[in-house]
């Protein structure tokens, strides 16, 4: 890796020279950011795309898309939650599954804001779902969007009513003199210039800042924009033809919205917001969120301007495509002229899969919109829900890009996982209940071989019509499963080996309660089924969170403990206090987040090692009482607990709740035992697996524990000693959301159970997050002989640099002075001893983004 450069500067020979060295310090200067968001692009539309699975050059022309492949990386596996555009519109921009917000998404222009929507309309008003813009804002970012919404908002009537839920027919309700509200100017964005629908319905309208703009007053300022006279709001009918545009719904809007001109016009403002950002605000960087309405029906691509109709020779489908590839283009163009590419980042997706209305020619020539993927746009198959992803940040070379060009990445990821990456980037923070469901990425965009790095991700939930999926990977395969719904079965497809999803691996069955115990699929099947059930509600625990690049966190884990010590007495000598620890070692689950629990019947939100609050409760029955055990266990879970006799009629037992959606990939427990000396024989279980056990003789200290490994029952009072039994493991958790451990006293005196650990990679809460800042720029070293001085320019506060000297050049180097933070973009070192034969160097970060990352956020 290229992490760190170096400048040389002689007082009689000035050169520059590059080396690697290993980084240790970072500067700082935010990248600009556009996202653009295709309307129904496939997997395989862009060029490269096709040619990637295919082999053959591709038909449909997209040379923009082709260029940030090329100069930047594609990932090959990007992932949507739903198959449609209102619905993944949301999660896109707020790293948020569907069932967040309105599982089906916000398509009525007038319904309440999709920010403000949890279980049920304005139930979040007073905190909405933030979006990246709002985020972004935080850190100083300015934020501008352009085209299709689907959000929802507030429109109002004259008298200043909202208007909510207005059919086509009544739209003409609407007061277009005043702003609409809840839209993205008041959710995160400084400037807005939208269509709340796109081009595929009403309102057929254009905002600016949430305000009409009649097209007839900025027609003129555009390239391709022809009206026949003013514009004048005005009812249509479906099929109502303006220009070369066509109206699919009947509506409401501006008598001269054609629908063929949308690409010229929002490229056209968003270029202009670009320009006027550079000239009035060149310190702040800017997000560019840029939703173009194409390629959606109605298939009209751009007649003037942007001259996309008729050019790709195979159809409506294929010139949109290249329409849509073109605006990306004048927005590219704009970057370079304005000498801002070289640090904007780009990010290119689709807001579904492909939809292949209109696209029988470009099919018939060979290049199918969604490749070899089942489905479409939709589908709850792959074609429905995979989409290409690129990302470019950089002049497009190996030393001048942040991002690898020309790179590949097969990991799982999801498109909502730029939001979680762009905050990342620009050092901000995910709070516990925003962004639930997007993971930084940033280790795979800044390696050359992302692919060689383990998976960020391992899950994925999918929300299609009446059909629900989950995807899982696992290391063995990459596995969908399609829950059973109206057509009565199942399905799980390995997708490492069949992409084309052709092999159903339980073909036959309509529920996972009919296959056999036997059956090689079933515990993958159910393991799925379980993350499923414990991430389908709204108000359900986090799926991933972003990742935290701190020193402190490079070996840690997301695994958590659970730790519960059940006390007879509320004294020092039972309880587990704060200060103190306890924990096998070996398992790795010494923690002092141990909650007591004296004489407690039930308890819920058991906090973790963490002290974050889980959705794990506990029931503990006992016909006896507590009991205290030995004394030389003071401070530990076998010092007391809730005790069973011989010939108890009912056995003592604990029972956890909640736990699939605190441990969704599985957990373990460790379950500590105790009792009276004279006790000679115990069983402990979990109803599946049972051992057994029998008091230790009087300990002396330090105490080496011990696991019972016995799972038969002597009969003669001859159990081994043991402190504490293990139930699952790393390779086979236990997967139930709900486990009770029986305790039942055989021969002897009387035991107990004293204290439970559930251990496994849980739900975390709020994370951690660590300020990555980038450089840009190389210093200067200018040398003064009459002062004795060497200024260096062009520095980053936040950076540190260390200027060095050798002295004749080939010599050891020195360190002659440390630069760490500085305040000022150029400062002067002053040094007395400034010979002829003197070099210096300056050492400064150029990837430092290519950090030595960990290979995986466990």
């Amino acid at each position: 890796m290229k992490n760190l450069n170096y400048l040389i500067l002689g007082l009689s020979l000035s050169f520059f020279v590059t080396e690697k060295l290993p980084a240790n310090s970072v500067g700082q200067s935010l990248p600009n950011i556009i996202f653009f968001l295709a309307d129904d692009i496939g997997w395989a539309d862009p060029g490269r795309y096709h040619e990637y699975y295919s082999g053959e050059k591709a038909k449909v022309p997209t040379p923009n898309l082709d260029r940030l492949c090329d100069e930047g990386m594609m990932f090959l596996d990007a992932q949507l939650p739903a198959a449609l555009c209102a619905p993944n519109r949301f999660c896109i921009m707020t790293g948020n599954y569907t069932q967040r917000s309105r599982p089906w998404g916000t398509w009525n222009r007038t319904a309440s804001s999709a920010f403000h929507f949890g279980n049920a309309k304005d139930d979040r008003i007073k905190n909405p779902h933030q979006t990246v813009g709002t985020a972004l804002q935080k850190k100083g970012y300015k934020a501008a969007y352009f085209g299709k919404m689907h959000f929802g908002g507030d429109f109002f009537d004259p008298s200043g009513t909202i208007m909510r839920d207005l059919p086509n027919d009544q739209l003409d309700q609407i007061d277009f003199s005043k702003r609409f509200q809840n839209g993205l100017l008041d959710h995160g964005f400084d400037y807005t210039f939208v269509t709340p629908d796109g081009i595929q319905g009403p309102l057929y309208a254009y905002f600016e800042n949430d305000l009409y703009v009649p097209i007839s007053n900025f027609a003129s300022e555009v390239n391709g924009v022809d009206v026949s006279g003013n514009s004048v709001l005005r009812s249509f009918s479906k099929g109502h033809r303006v220009g070369n545009g066509e109206m699919i719904q009947a509506g409401y809007g501006d008598s001269e919205f054609d629908t063929s001109e949308h690409g010229p016009i929002l490229s056209h403002f968003a270029q202009e917001f670009m320009e006027k950002h550079v000239s009035n605000d060149p310190e702040s960087p800017f997000l560019l969120y840029y939703a173009t309405p194409a390629i959606h029906v109605p298939l009209t691509p751009s007649v003037e301007g942007i001259e996309a109709s008729g050019h790709s020779q195979i159809g409506p489908r294929a010139d949109f495509v290249y329409d849509l590839d073109t605006q990306l283009g004048l927005l590219l163009d704009k970057l370079k002229d304005l000498g801002i590419e070289n640090n904007t980042l780009i990010i290119f997706t689709s807001d579904n899969g492909g939809a292949i209305s209109g696209g029988q020619a470009q099919i018939a020539s060979g290049q199918d919109p969604n490749g070899p993927l089942r489905g479409k746009k939709m589908s709850i198959y792959e074609g429905g829900h995979r989409v290409p992803m690129i990302w470019k940040w950089g002049n497009g070379t190996q030393k001048g890009s942040i991002i690898p060009p020309n790179t590949k990445c097969e990991h799982l990821v999801s498109v909502m996982d730029w939001v979680a990456s762009v905050i990342d980037l620009a050092g901000g923070k995910v709070a516990a209940d925003q962004h639930y469901d997007s993971i930084s990425i940033l280790p795979l965009l800044f390696s050359d071989e992302p692919d060689e790095l383990d998976p960020l991700r391992n899950f994925h939930f999918y929300s299609v019509g009446d059909y629900r999926g989950v995807r899982m990977d696992d290391g063995q395969g990459n596995w969908f499963y399609k829950r059973t719904n109206v057509d009565g079965k199942i399905e799980l497809f390995n997708l490492m080996e069949d992409l084309e999803q052709i092999e159903n691996l339980v073909e036959g069955y309509a529920s996972i309660e009919e296959m056999p115990e036997e059956h090689p699929q079933k515990n993958r099947i159910q393991l799925m089924e379980n993350w499923f059930n414990a991430h389908k509600t709204t108000a359900g625990p986090r799926t991933a969170t972003a990742l935290d690049y701190s020193d402190r966190n490079t070996e840690g884990s997301n695994q958590r403990i659970i730790s519960a010590n059940f006390t007879e007495y509320s004294g020092d000598a039972q309880r587990i206090n704060d200060g103190e620890i306890f924990g096998i070692k070996e398992l790795g689950t010494v923690t002092d987040g141990w909650v007591n629990l004296h004489k407690t019947d039930q308890a819920t939100e058991l906090t973790n090692n963490l002290n974050e609050k889980t959705n794990v409760s506990l029931s503990i029955k006992h016909p006896n009482n507590w009991a205290t055990g030995n004394l030389a266990f003071n401070n530990t879970p076998i010092r007391s607990g809730i005790d069973d006799y011989t010939g108890t009629n009912s056995p003592t037992s604990v029972t956890f709740m909640g736990l699939n959606a605190t441990f969704p990939d599985g957990y373990k427990a460790i379950v500590y035992v105790g009792g009276f000396l004279g006790n000679r024989g115990t069983s402990i279980s979990d109803g599946n697996s049972t051992f057994y056990y029998q008091t230790p003789a009087s300990p002396t200290a330090p105490v080496t524990f011990v696991k019972t490994t016995r799972v038969t029952d002597s009969g003669d009072g001859t159990a081994p000693e043991a402190h504490y039994a293990i139930f699952g493991a790393d390779e086979s958790p236990l997967l139930t959301d709900s486990i009770t451990f029986t305790i039942d006293t055989l021969y002897g005196g009387g035991s107990f159970i004293g204290g439970v650990q559930i251990i496994g990679e849980s739900v975390p809460g709020e994370p951690i997050k660590t300020l990555i800042p980038v450089p840009v720029e190389e210093p200067r070293i200018e040398i003064n002989n009459e002062s004795g001085s060497i200024l260096i320019s062009d520095l980053y506060s936040g950076a540190s640099y260390e200027l060095q000297e050798s002295t004749p050049l080939g010599n050891q180097w020195s360190v002659l002075e440390l630069i760490e933070s500085p305040q000022e973009r150029q400062i002067t070192i002053s040094n007395d001893f400034l010979e002829q034969n003197a070099f210096y160097r300056i050492l400064y970060p150029e990837k430092i983004l290519k950090l030595n990352l960990p290979k995986s956020p466990q």
